[in-house]
């Protein structure tokens, strides 16, 4: 059921419509809100997305590379990512890094959940400052996230 259903999606077939076919139906309230990013600076793509934590359920059906969205698959920790991204093992831009150094914090679902739960939803857009005498990206202080600020250079480079 999910391949077809990733069939006609790729096919250009409406989500709703996927769905409908499908008999199946979107059950949101799993879903903890954690975020919602919408930059405007001048160098890094611009979007406006809402980020939420969910938990695996034991019966979720097997990841499957699709070769469009993805092209390989892997679990792994937000500080695993983060200690690869500082090998230089893989690249990750500055939302990212935010948010998984926010994730590593947590040692479970659940204190991450609470964390989300206890800080209001803000919409997070990054701006440029000089701190130091050096050009910071920055984020707001109140957000929840433990790092709010990086040198530009370092921020840029994807």
């Amino acid at each position: 059921a999910l391949e077809a259903m990733r069939d006609g999606l790729h096919d250009g077939q409406p989500f709703a419509e996927v769905l409908t076919e499908a008999g199946a139906e979107l059950d949101l309230t799993p879903l903890v809100p954690w975020a919602r990013w919408l930059p405007a600076h001048a160098n890094m793509r611009r979007f406006d997305t809402r980020f939420y934590l969910a938990e695996l359920p034991d019966d979720a059906p097997r990841a499957t590379v699709d070769a469009t969205e993805n092209v390989r698959l892997v679990w792994a920790t937000a500080q695993s990512v983060l200690d690869d991204a500082d090998a230089g093992k893989l690249s990750i831009i500055f939302p990212t890094r935010r948010n998984l150094e926010r994730l590593a914090q947590f040692d479970s679902f659940a204190e991450a959940a609470a964390h989300a739960e206890a800080t209001p939803i803000r919409i997070v857009t990054p701006w440029t400052e000089e701190r130091d005498g050096e050009q910071q990206l920055c984020i707001p202080d109140d957000a929840g996230y433990p790092v709010t600020s990086e040198p530009i250079a370092g921020a840029m480079r994807g």
